[in-house]
């Protein structure tokens, strides 16, 4: 099921895209609700949208704002998410690449 979605997010028509600019954030388990709370909010301030996908169990999450990049706005707003989706992460201590564990820190 998760291959086949990400396969339907890359091909959602129109120039909107899900982009995987913040895609491997996790934190721990406790904190995951929060802070997927807290990463609505933001998306809500922006009044954008992102679609989750998850090792829930695992408190990583899969993020992917959706924009179109070919917009100047949504090119800024790409970095905007991007950095304060870091500060997020940062707050709960989490990871900016939880799955693959390459040890990006922020």
């Amino acid at each position: 099921m998760r291959k086949a979605g990400l396969g339907l997010l890359a091909n959602i028509p129109g120039d909107q895209k899900a982009v995987a600019v913040i895609e491997d954030t996790a934190v721990t388990v406790e904190d995951l609700p929060a802070y997927i709370g807290e990463f609505t909010d933001m998306m809500n301030k922006h009044k954008q949208q992102s679609v989750y996908y998850a090792h829930a169990g695992a408190g990583e999450i899969h993020l992917r704002p959706i924009l179109d990049l070919k917009k100047k706005d949504d090119r800024i707003l790409f970095r905007t998410i991007a950095t304060e989706t870091a500060e997020l992460v940062k707050k709960y201590n989490g990871s900016l690449s939880g799955e693959h564990g390459d040890g990006r820190a922020w």
